[in-house]
Protein backbone atom coordinates (compact mmCIF):
# COMPACT_ATOMS: atom_id res chain seq x y z
CA UNK A 1 0.00 0.00 0.00
CA UNK A 2 1.31 2.93 -1.26
CA UNK A 3 1.15 6.58 0.78
CA UNK A 4 -2.07 7.73 -0.28
CA UNK A 5 -3.32 4.28 0.57
CA UNK A 6 -2.09 4.78 4.01
CA UNK A 7 -3.28 8.28 4.66
CA UNK A 8 -7.13 7.14 2.68
CA UNK A 9 -6.92 4.60 5.52
CA UNK A 10 -6.35 7.13 8.00
CA UNK A 11 -8.55 9.01 7.85
CA UNK A 12 -11.18 6.44 7.03
CA UNK A 13 -10.58 4.97 10.16
CA UNK A 14 -10.58 8.61 12.16
CA UNK A 15 -14.24 9.29 10.76
CA UNK A 16 -15.51 5.87 12.17
CA UNK A 17 -14.10 6.38 15.67
CA UNK A 18 -15.72 10.27 15.03
CA UNK A 19 -19.07 8.48 14.68
CA UNK A 20 -18.39 6.01 17.24
CA UNK A 21 -17.99 8.99 19.76
CA UNK A 22 -20.41 11.21 18.58
CA UNK A 23 -23.02 7.82 19.10
CA UNK A 24 -21.86 7.45 22.25
CA UNK A 25 -22.58 11.05 23.33
CA UNK A 26 -26.12 11.05 21.39
CA UNK A 27 -27.02 8.31 23.65
CA UNK A 28 -25.87 9.89 26.78
CA UNK A 29 -27.97 12.95 26.09
CA UNK A 30 -30.77 10.56 25.19
CA UNK A 31 -30.19 8.28 29.16
CA UNK A 32 -29.04 11.20 31.08
CA UNK A 33 -30.11 14.71 29.50
CA UNK A 34 -29.02 17.28 27.38
CA UNK A 35 -27.09 18.97 30.41
CA UNK A 36 -25.18 15.96 31.79
CA UNK A 37 -21.25 17.08 31.17
CA UNK A 38 -18.91 14.61 29.20
CA UNK A 39 -18.59 11.98 32.11
CA UNK A 40 -21.69 10.55 30.85
CA UNK A 41 -20.23 8.38 27.59
CA UNK A 42 -18.15 7.01 30.32
CA UNK A 43 -21.12 6.23 32.70
CA UNK A 44 -23.05 4.44 29.27
CA UNK A 45 -19.81 2.61 28.81
CA UNK A 46 -20.01 1.43 32.89
CA UNK A 47 -23.96 0.61 32.62
CA UNK A 48 -23.88 -1.41 29.74
CA UNK A 49 -20.55 -3.55 31.03
CA UNK A 50 -22.13 -3.72 34.24
CA UNK A 51 -18.98 -2.54 35.75
CA UNK A 52 -17.60 0.82 37.94
CA UNK A 53 -14.82 2.26 37.31
CA UNK A 54 -14.69 4.91 40.20
CA UNK A 55 -12.01 4.78 42.70
CA UNK A 56 -13.32 4.96 46.01
CA UNK A 57 -12.45 7.46 48.02
CA UNK A 58 -12.85 11.34 49.04
CA UNK A 59 -12.51 12.94 45.66
CA UNK A 60 -12.45 16.99 45.32
CA UNK A 61 -14.38 18.20 42.22
CA UNK A 62 -11.70 19.44 39.83
CA UNK A 63 -13.32 23.03 40.23
CA UNK A 64 -12.39 23.18 43.73
CA UNK A 65 -9.04 22.13 43.43
CA UNK A 66 -6.57 25.15 44.41
CA UNK A 67 -3.60 25.69 42.76
CA UNK A 68 -0.23 26.46 45.44
CA UNK A 69 -0.26 29.88 44.41
CA UNK A 70 -3.71 30.64 45.28
CA UNK A 71 -3.45 29.97 49.33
Amino acid sequence: MGQHGRAAARNLQRAGSQLWVHERFREAAERYGDGAGEMTVCKVIEDDAGVELRVEGEWLAPWEVKHPSDT
